[in-house]
């Protein structure tokens, strides 16, 4: 199998509280590390999942997080005494641990150099984090020093120089390729059956049936007895088929299920209605955004065209990978699954409010 490189998908980790206080500058650093990174990587779209909505810690942040989490290849964390202190911070970072275990595990030429980019953006060093091992583990890793920036205005040279030198160690690592694709561990063969016992051997016949023994003074009274018993068994059989034959009540009719109010479009003209618009990779739609249109083209990074046929939504991109979705979510298609035919990944995008 030819050599190629794991997907470009990276998670930002904050601590909300931190964005929020700074009249969001680390959603604006993000932003901006993302950019100088598709710059430096090339044309594969680069991907950076940030939680930018109030998803709330629960079954969903369950799905939505780790979902992400466990498509991403490489982690930026934002230290701060917020970051180090959240029980969601430290519990994202666990995941990507286990995350970069497995993809060592299903690489084994992939170079065992950590996944995970640090940003020291407020200083923590004197902080008492939640996780003693947590602080063990990204003390043994780089940290790229941030803290005399988070001031300054993000749009200077200074702070674009400094972003630059940081994407290169991220750049560096996509490249790093591997000889086989990302695939599940085979499983292990089912313990064999063992053979059943041999059936017992029938008992030896007689060459001559044996003489009936002589009549004793107590036969006529088992004689008796043993016509009362097969008295017994006929009435049981007579009561038995009285009622397995006699005729029953019909069943009531089966309640149909009820539908669901999120049922998928019919037709292809009512796809082609409900994916036209503006579609962002987060809910917030301040990522990438591709306005889809209804003349058939679309604009993400580059023009394309998109088509719709037996219900499934075509899109194709100049570059010739061809990205698709059998179905939408929601009751009017809040989410909609995109899956790269080419890579095998697969991005969930969002409808852009106005």
């Amino acid at each position: 199998m030819p050599a190629r490189t794991l997907p470009p998908i990276g998670f930002w980790s904050y601590a909300r509280p931190d964005d929020e206080l700074s009249g969001g500058q680390l959603s604006r650093l993000r932003a901006l590390i993302r950019a100088e990174l598709q710059q430096q990587y090339g044309r594969a779209p680069i991907q950076l999942f940030q939680d930018v909505s109030a998803i709330s810690h629960g079954s969903r942040w369950e799905g939505e997080i780790r979902r992400a989490l466990d498509n991403s290849t490489f982690f930026i964390p934002i230290l701060s005494p917020s970051f180090v202190q959240s029980e969601w911070c430290v519990q994202e970072l666990r995941i990507f641990q286990d995350r970069q275990q497995r993809l060592f595990d299903l690489h084994p030429d992939l170079p065992r150099t950590s996944r995970i980019f640090p940003i020291h953006y407020i200083d923590v060093m004197e902080v008492e984090g939640l996780d003693p091992a947590v602080d063990a583990s990204l003390r043994e890793l780089q940290w790229f020093d941030f803290r005399e920036h988070r001031h300054s205005d993000f749009g200077g040279a200074d702070v674009r120089r400094t972003v630059s030198s940081f994407v290169t160690s991220v750049r560096d690592l996509l490249r790093l390729r591997v000889e086989q694709a990302e695939q599940a561990p085979a499983a292990k063969p089912p313990r064999p059956t063992p053979p059943a016992p041999p059936p017992p051997a029938p008992p030896v016949q007689p060459a001559y049936p044996a003489p009936p023994p002589p009549p004793t003074a107590g036969a006529p009274n088992r004689t008796l007895l043993i016509g009362g018993i097969a008295a017994a068994l006929v009435a049981v059989v007579a009561l038995t088929l009285f009622f397995a034959l006699r005729p029953r009540p019909a069943a009531a009719p089966a309640t149909a299920p009820a539908a669901s109010s999120a049922a998928q479009p019919a037709t292809d003209a009512e796809w082609r209605q409900r994916v036209v618009g503006r579609w962002g990779d987060n809910p917030a739609c301040n990522g990438r955004v591709a306005t889809i249109n209804a003349d058939g083209s679309y604009y993400d990074q580059a023009a394309g065209n998109w088509s719709v046929s037996n219900g499934r939504v075509t899109f194709a991109e100049p570059n010739g990978t061809i990205v698709a979705t059998p179905s939408l979510s929601g009751a009017n298609g809040e989410i909609m699954v995109l899956t790269d035919v080419t890579s095998g990944t697969a991005e969930t995008w969002y409808p852009c409010p106005g």
